[in-house]
């Protein structure tokens, strides 16, 4: 049998939703060790931004740097400092694991049925407001637990930024623009059976 062949009788959506529960399964198994390290009284570790100015002004190359990051583990944190750090991650955990789920829900679906059905487009399209709402949620609570866990590492200061979510951003405008594509076939077959 060649490679041709082979790739032609490839269970596509098969392989998919076995990809899609690997990463579920992973996202669960490293958030859970995360949390249990935290609950044991391990290090957590957070990013400080400084932005130098005046006569000590970081240079490199010749030029000088707007803002230079530190990783800053602190080796025993208080109660209050472990949940700002679980709050850095598990937000984003916690919004992978919905959409994953809801993508093995649609490949599960799509792999016995028809997948060019309404149901299929009114889930692609909740994916996609998970992902962006929660994608969007879950980076600013991340930035604002980064902010508060800074803020006892030096005194009078803090240290937090928020960066646009590109990557949720683009996962759910994806699912959105999927969600329409679906809509479409599904308005022509409709259409269709209307004529035959």
């Amino acid at each position: 049998m060649s490679l041709a062949e082979k790739v032609r009788k490839a269970d596509w959506l098969n392989e998919l939703r076995a990809l899609v529960i690997v990463g579920i399964v992973l996202t669960l198994l490293f958030s859970l060790i995360e949390v249990i390290t935290v609950a044991l009284g391990g290090q957590a570790v957070v990013e400080v931004r400084h932005n130098p100015a005046g006569p000590q002004e970081f240079q490199l190359g010749g030029q000088a740097v707007e803002h230079v990051s530190t990783r800053v583990a602190i080796l025993e944190p208080t109660p209050a400092q472990a949940l700002w750090y679980l709050g850095t991650f598990l937000p984003s955990a916690v919004v992978l694991l919905a959409a994953l789920s809801m993508l093995l829900r649609l490949l599960s679906r799509a792999r016995r049925a028809n997948p060019f059905t309404r149901d299929t487009v009114r889930d692609l399209r909740w994916l996609a407001v998970v992902v962006l709402v929660g994608g969007t949620l879950a980076s600013l609570v991340e930035s604002v637990a980064t902010l508060r866990l800074s803020a006892g590492l030096k005194p009078d200061t803090v240290s937090g930024y928020w960066n646009l979510p590109a990557l949720w951003l683009l996962a759910g405008f994806g699912a959105m623009a999927v969600a329409e594509i679906v809509a479409r076939g599904c308005a022509l077959r409709e259409e269709l059976d209307e004529v035959v």
